[in-house]
C-alpha cells in the first residue's frame, strides 16, 4: 500500500489548475473592480480545480462519498481563498512606501505586495490538501497498479520548475522594480529562456550533475552581460536577481525531490 499517491495526485491536480488551466483573461478578471466580474471569474477557477480533482482521483477504485466530500472542500475552499485573496490584492496590493524621501520632483515609489499575497495564498491551499489527505485518505489501500508514487513525484517537480517558478521570480522582481523602469526585453522570450533554463537545470540535479549546471549559469551570465558591457548596473542587478532566484528554487525542487524519492525507496 502507497498512501502518498493521492497526495500526489491532489497536489497534481492543484498545479494544473493555479498555473497551466488558469488562462491570463480568467486572471485579470479574479482582480476587475466589477464584484460581479470577480465573482464569476473565481468560480469558474475553483471549478476547474474541482473537475482535475475529479479526472484525476476517479483513476481510484476509492468510494463516491470519498470523492465527492474531497471535490466539494477543495472546490468550495479554493472559492474562498481565492476571494479572500482578491480582496486584499485589490485593497493592498500597492501601498506607498513609509517615511520614504522622495527625489526631487518624483513620486513616492509604491510597494508591491502581490509576492506576498500569493505565497499566503499557496500555502493555504496546500494546507487544505494536506489536512484533507490526512483525514479521509490515512490509510487508503486501493491504487492503481501502473500509477507510481515516484513518477508523480518527478512530474511534480518539473510542473513547479515550469510556470509555478515564473510567477514567483517575476513577483520577487517587482519587490526591486522602480517606477523608472523600462521594457528592454522581449517578456515572452525571457519565460521561454527561464522555462528551457530550468528544466535543463533541473534535470541535471535528478540525474547528479552539478558540475554541468555551473556551466549553464556562467553561460547565462556571460550572454547577459555582454548584452550592456556591464554599463547598467540596475539592468544587471535586476538580471542577477532573478537569475539567482531561479536557481535557488529549481535546486531547492531538485534537491526535494531527490529526497522524497530516497524515502519512498526505503519504504
Amino acid at each position: 500500500m502507497n498512501d502518498y499517491l493521492i497526495l500526489m495526485l491532489l497536489l497534481l491536480a492543484h498545479i494544473a489548475g493555479d498555473f497551466y488551466f488558469q488562462p491570463d483573461c480568467l486572471v485579470g478578471k479574479k482582480l476587475s473592480s466589477s464584484f460581479r466580474k470577480r465573482l464569476y471569474a473565481t468560480a469558474i477557477h475553483a471549478f476547474i480545480h474541482a473537475c482535475l480533482v475529479v479526472f484525476l482521483l476517479l483513476m481510484l477504485k476509492m468510494s463516491w462519498d470519498d470523492l465527492l466530500v474531497t471535490t466539494a472542500v477543495i472546490g468550495v475552499t479554493h472559492f474562498i481563498i481565492d476571494s479572500l485573496k482578491s480582496v486584499a490584492v485589490i485593497k493592498w496590493v500597492d501601498t506607498w512606501e513609509e517615511n520614504e524621501q522622495p527625489e526631487e520632483g518624483s513620486k513616492p515609489r509604491k510597494r508591491n505586495r502581490a509576492f506576498y499575497w500569493f505565497v499566503l495564498d499557496q500555502l493555504a491551499h496546500l494546507s487544505v490538501i494536506i489536512l484533507i489527505w490526512l483525514g479521509l485518505f490515512q490509510p487508503f489501500s486501493s491504487i492503481v497498479e501502473y500509477l507510481s508514487v515516484e513518477y508523480l513525484v518527478v512530474v511534480i517537480s518539473y510542473l513547479l520548475v515550469l510556470k509555478p517558478t515564473s510567477v514567483l521570480v517575476s513577483l520577487i522582481l517587482k519587490l526591486c522594480e522602480t517606477r523608472e523602469k523600462k521594457d528592454r526585453t522581449l517578456d515572452e522570450a525571457g519565460a521561454v529562456i527561464g522555462y528551457i533554463e530550468r528544466l535543463v537545470i533541473l534535470t541535471l540535479i535528478l540525474v547528479g550533475q552539478y558540475t554541468a549546471i555551473g556551466f549553464v549559469i556562467a553561460a547565462k551570465s556571460v550572454l547577459r552581460f555582454g548584452e550592456n558591457k556591464g554599463k547598467d548596473t540596475k539592468l544587471n542587478e535586476y538580471v542577477l536577481l532573478g537569475t539567482l532566484a531561479s536557481f535557488a528554487i529549481v535546486l531547492f525542487v531538485g534537491i526535494a525531490t531527490i529526497e522524497v524519492l530516497e524515502i519512498l525507496k526505503c519504504n
